[in-house]
């Protein structure tokens, strides 16, 4: 309670101001304790704004209080510490399913989806999916640039393509070629999911 480390949530924060705020309209016992009583309104409001990803001055700000009573804390661990709630980061999972499909073996497997045979816009399909996928990894002489992997990926993606209309929301939900766009995300995660492609319903599961 006196140390201005780590984070807690809204509850406990709004539970001290109300504790404290009681024991001010005690007589005498305001004075002797309002020294220790600032200190921990104090600690606790740094600890406050370190869950919504703020420094400890914010509090200070003019009614930022409010914000603080009010404001859901950051998902997951922060720069300041580990979630109150003990949530983990949906993006440290989502980077996590990108390895996967980036990993060879499994990228081969998923890559059965985009149909090989036919006509030749259908191998097409293939080869554009593959130059994506390289420059997302900067290999096979590529240049890395997530940019480029994403206009690749959402040309596949408006074709219907569930494995792009995957990589493409993974994209959006790190902001990887992407300005960060959490709704766009679970939208190319939804059209995926529609189309039967597990991982997408898995994931728009865990940040839904």
């Amino acid at each position: 309670m006196f140390s201005f480390e780590g984070r807690i949530r809204r509850r406990e924060y709004g539970i001290t101001i109300l504790l404290i705020y009681v024991i001010m309209l005690i007589p005498f016992l305001n004075v002797i304790l309002f020294i220790p009583l600032i200190w921990v309104l104090w600690a606790q409001g740094a600890k406050r704004c370190h869950d919504i990803g703020k420094s400890d001055w914010w509090q200070f700000v003019p009614f930022f209080v409010l914000w603080m009573l009010f404001k859901d804390g950051d998902v997951g661990s922060n720069e300041y510490g580990e979630d109150p709630k003990g949530r983990k980061t949906p993006k440290k999972i989502l980077d996590s399913e990108m390895e996967v499909e980036n990993n060879e073996e499994a990228s081969n497997k998923n890559l059965d989806i985009i149909n090989t045979e036919g006509d030749a816009s259908n191998r097409y399909d293939r080869e554009i999916f593959l130059l994506g996928k390289n420059y997302y990894q900067g290999s096979n002489g590529v240049e890395k640039s997530y940019g480029k992997a994403v206009e690749l990926w959402d040309i596949l993606a408006k074709r219907g393509n569930p494995l792009s209309q995957y990589n493409v929301a993974l994209c959006y939900y790190n902001g990887k070629g992407v300005e960060k766009d959490i709704d766009k995300a679970k939208e190319y995660l939804e059209k995926a999911c529609e189309r039967g492609f597990a991982p997408a319903c898995e994931l728009l599961k865990k940040i839904s």
